[in-house]
C-alpha cells in the first residue's frame, strides 16, 4: 500500500484546516454574537457584548425605524427603552470620544436624520483625547469590515460556545446572567442590585487627558444637531457617594467649566440624592445598574440638574458640582423590580 507523499499529506491537511475554519466562521456569521449584521437568518439571540461593528447594523437599522439613540461608555451601556421609554438603541460599543459620535452622526443623511428621536450623550471624563477609545475602523465598508472581522475571529469563536450555553441556560430560568437590548447591556445578577461591591476595595479610574481638540468636537456635535432638528440631552454619569468621596473635586469642577464653553448646557447628574447614597442602585463603584439608570434617565427628564452656559458660576470646586442640587424627584423614586 502507497504511503501518501508528504507534500499531498500537508495540502490535504490544509485543506481540511481552512475548511474547518471557514465553517466555524460561517457558524460565528450566522449566530453573530455581538450584534454586527444588518441580516439575521432566523431570530435574533440574546447578546452579551457589542463593539464597534455593532454601530452598522445599528445604522440600518435607522433605515427602516425611528430610535432614540444613547451614546457614552460603559456607564450608559445599561441605558435602554426601559430607561427612555421609547425605542432605543445603545451605541457604547463606539465609545463616547467625540470623534466617534460625530463620525457616526455624519452617516445620517436622508431617511436615517428623521428617525432619530431625541439623542442620549453621557460625557465621560476620560473620553477627550483624541485616541481615547477609539478603534479605526470604517464600520460602513465592506472591506474595512471583513478585515476587522478576520483579525478578531478568535475572540469571535471564543464567545460563541459561551453564548450558547447562556441561552440555554435563560431558556431553562436562570436569572444571574448579562444579555443585550438593541446594544444596551442589561444586568440579571442578583449581585449588582444587592450593594455587595460596597465590600471591595474601590479600584481607581486612571486618568486620561482632557484636550482642547478633541472637546471643542462637542461644539461641531452640538451645531449638527441643532442643524438636523434633533433635540440631545448631554449629561454626566451619577456616582456613588463612596466613589465621589474620592474624586479630585476642584478638577472635576474646571472641566465642567469647560463643557459650558462649547456647550450650552448639560444635566450635572454627578451626585443624586435618591441614587448616590444607595448602594443598590450601582453594580460596583463606577456604574449604575439598570435600577439606577433609570432613575437617573427620570432625573435628566426633569430639567432639575441641567446646568447652562450663563450658569457656570454654580459649579463649587469644593464639591465639583452645582451646589444645592434638589433630592431626586418623587417619580423617579419607585423601586423598580431589577430585570
Amino acid at each position: 500500500m502507497q504511503t501518501p507523499s508528504a507534500p499531498v499529506f500537508l495540502r490535504s491537511f490544509v485543506l481540511a484546516l481552512t475548511a474547518m475554519a471557514l465553517a466555524v466562521f460561517a457558524v460565528t456569521e450566522a449566530f453573530d454574537p455581538f450584534g454586527e449584521n444588518s441580516w439575521q437568518p432566523w431570530p435574533s439571540p440574546v447578546r452579551y457584548a457589542s463593539r464597534v461593528l455593532t454601530a452598522g447594523a445599528m445604522l440600518h437599522r435607522l433605515d427602516r425605524e425611528s430610535y432614540a439613540l444613547v451614546f457614552g461608555t460603559s456607564r450608559s451601556a445599561m441605558v435602554s427603552a426601559a430607561a427612555t421609554g421609547e425605542p432605543t438603541l445603545n451605541l457604547y460599543s463606539i465609545y463616547g470620544n467625540p470623534r466617534a459620535v460625530l463620525d457616526f452622526l455624519n452617516r445620517l443623511d436622508g431617511p436615517r436624520s428623521g428617525h432619530v428621536r431625541e439623542i442620549f450623550y453621557l460625557l465621560d471624563r476620560h473620553t477627550f483625547c483624541q485616541g481615547c477609545g477609539i478603534e479605526e475602523v470604517d464600520y460602513t465598508s465592506f472591506w474595512s469590515v471583513l478585515l476587522y472581522k478576520l483579525a478578531h475571529f478568535p475572540e469571535t469563536a471564543n464567545r460563541l460556545p459561551l453564548d450558547l450555553i447562556r441561552n440555554i441556560k435563560i431558556a431553562m430560568g436562570r436569572a444571574d446572567l448579562v444579555g443585550g437590548e438593541n446594544g444596551a447591556l442589561l444586568s440579571r445578577d442578583p449581585a449588582a442590585f444587592d450593594g455587595s461591591w460596597t465590600k471591595r476595595p474601590i479600584p481607581p479610574f486612571p486618568p486620561k487627558p482632557f484636550e482642547d481638540g478633541t472637546l471643542a468636537l462637542l461644539g461641531e456635535i452640538d451645531a449638527l444637531a441643532h442643524r438636523r432638528g434633533w433635540t440631545i440631552h448631554y449629561y454626566v454619569p451619577t456616582l456613588p457617594d463612596a466613589a465621589v468621596a474620592g474624586l479630585d473635586h476642584a478638577t472635576l469642577a474646571a472641566e465642567k467649566r469647560r463643557f459650558l464653553k462649547v456647550l450650552p448646557g448639560y444635566h450635572d447628574l454627578s451626585r443624586i440624592e435618591g441614587i448616590s447614597e444607595d448602594p443598590a442602585n450601582f453594580s460596583d463603584a463606577h456604574h449604575l445598574n439598570t435600577m439606577g439608570a433609570r432613575r437617573a434617565i427620570c432625573a435628566l427628564r426633569s430639567e432639575r440638574y441641567l446646568v447652562t452656559r450663563e450658569e457656570a458660576g454654580r459649579i463649587d470646586p469644593a464639591l465639583g458640582w452645582p451646589g444645592n442640587l434638589p433630592p431626586l424627584p418623587a417619580e423617579c423614586r419607585g423601586r423598580e423590580t431589577p430585570p
